[in-house]
């Protein structure tokens, strides 16, 4: 069998994956800096109804 070789299509192919990697690592790190945005607002949060808990219990405390 005889393979014949087109080097300028494999090589813009291999751009082509290398650009949607690159994409594709862009999307990763933006996926990442989310996900810290959402942790810290999560565990604000927390923090505020751990609060709010605790006002409730003084609360309940001064009502009885």
């Amino acid at each position: 069998y005889l393979t014949f070789l087109d080097y300028t299509t494999l090589e813009s192919s291999g751009k082509n994956i290398e650009a949607k990697l690159s994409e594709k690592e862009k999307e990763i790190q933006l996926l990442r800096q989310r996900d810290s945005v959402n942790t810290d607002a999560i565990q604000n949060l927390s923090d505020q109804l751990m609060k709010v808990m605790a006002e409730v219990q003084e609360l309940k405390k001064i009502t009885k």
